[in-house]
């Protein structure tokens, strides 16, 4: 599987890979950093989208490439189709023998750390929560309310 720059809100056209948390070898899960990237604003955390071992980094840190552009390759246990779920913007997984392709329009939620692995404990999915941190980034609060069903993005 290629992960690509993502490209976060219309106007964002390239990112700077700022650093590798994970090295070519490393098995990875779901949900873990693999890099921090940054667009003109903020520096972000890229999420695995699915199991599997780092296979190979393509653009080393430090360097500034388009959105779409291949940085990885994350080898999957599995080749058929997969579809990743997590709403209207989530990015289509196109099958490709052992090899699957992520469409640059993926949407990665922002959510501090702390959120995150609360999220975790909780089971509560960061995609159906509303950031009300800057820039829309999910904090503790937020997914604590969205555990007690109060912070849905169709509601409030």
């Amino acid at each position: 599987m290629e992960i690509v720059m993502p490209r976060l809100g219309l106007t964002m056209t390239e990112g700077t890979l700022a650093q590798w948390l994970k090295q070519p070898g490393d098995a990875v899960a779901a949900g873990e950093i693999l890099f921090l990237f940054e667009s003109e604003k903020s520096t972000m955390e890229y999420e695995a989208p699915v199991d599997g071992v780092l296979g190979e980094i393509l653009v080393a840190a430090g360097a500034t490439v388009v959105c779409g552009t291949p940085v990885a390759v994350l080898e999957t246990a599995r080749g058929e189709e997969q579809v990743r779920r997590g709403g209207e913007e989530s990015g289509v997984i196109i099958a490709s023998s052992s090899h699957l392709l992520i469409a640059s329009s993926i949407h990665q939620t922002i959510a501090t750390p702390a959120a995150k692995r609360r999220a975790r404990e909780l089971g509560v999915d960061l995609a159906t929560l509303a950031g009300r941190g800057p820039n829309g980034r999910v904090q503790l609060a937020d997914v604590e309310q969205g555990a007690r069903g109060q912070g849905g993005k169709g509601q409030g």
